[in-house]
């Protein structure tokens, strides 16, 4: 709820009320891409949330922004994965995609 109300400040002081309707649609976006992996993939719940939440606060994305936030999700999930492996996991270890999604909301974010 408090990033809704940022972000809705954030477009008044602005002056920019499209980034209202671009912070739902990345939100709902990044809420459906991970709910599909939280119910098919099992992918943890508490991710798609930190997923919704960080889409929402995600208000005016460039190119640029998405692709380097993309790129930091693969590259810190890759990380993982070969860490998971080489600790003994197997394919089917799990692992904490928190981190990944924070970065890369951070990262789009931060850049312009």
């Amino acid at each position: 709820m408090i990033t809704a109300v940022l972000v809705l400040a954030a477009s008044a002081a602005a002056g920019h009320w499209k980034w209202i309707g671009s912070a739902v649609a990345v939100s709902l976006a990044a809420g459906l891409i991970f709910g599909f992996f939280w119910r098919f993939l099992g992918v943890g719940f508490g991710d798609v949330r930190l997923a919704i939440l960080g889409g929402l606060g995600l208000a005016h994305p460039t190119r640029v922004g998405f692709l380097v936030g993309f790129g930091a999700f693969v590259l810190i999930t890759l990380l993982q994965a070969v860490i998971t492996l080489a600790r003994g996991g197997n394919r089917r270890s799990l692992f904490p995609y928190g981190p990944a999604i924070a970065m890369a909301f951070l990262l789009a974010a931060a850049v312009q």
